[in-house]
C-alpha cells in the first residue's frame, strides 16, 4: 500500500529513533520539514506508544521519540544522524 502511495517517485520512507542530545532532541518542527537539509518532510511522530500523524503546528521531538518522515534517499543518513542514528554500512561506505 506504501509502495502504492509513493508511486513512481525516488522517495523512501525512514523510522528512526530521536536519541537523547542528538540534534533533533528538542528540536522544534515547524510544517512538515523534519532535520537540517534533508529533504525528508514529517509524516508521524511516536511518542509513549501513541501516534501523532500529521503533525501541525509547533511541536517539540524528544528523546525517545520516533519520526516516520519521507524524502530522498541520499538524505536518509544525514537524518538518521541528526536524529542520533547510525544507518549500517555496506562494504563500500554506503549506508543500506
Amino acid at each position: 500500500m506504501l509502495a502504492a502511495a509513493l508511486g513512481e517517485t525516488d522517495d523512501v520512507v525512514v523510522q528512526y529513533p530521536v536519541a537523547a542530545g542528538s540534534l533533533l532532541d528538542s528540536a522544534v518542527v515547524g510544517g512538515t520539514q523534519v532535520g537540517d537539509d534533508t529533504g525528508f518532510h514529517l509524516l508521524a511522530i511516536r511518542r509513549g506508544g501513541r501516534w501523532i500523524y500529521r503533525p501541525r503546528g509547533r511541536i517539540t521531538l524528544m528523546a525517545g521519540d520516533e519520526v516516520l518522515a519521507n524524502g530522498p534517499r541520499d538524505g536518509r543518513a544525514a537524518l538518521a544522524e541528526q536524529a542520533g542514528y547510525e544507518l549500517p554500512h555496506d562494504g563500500e561506505g554506503e549506508p543500506y
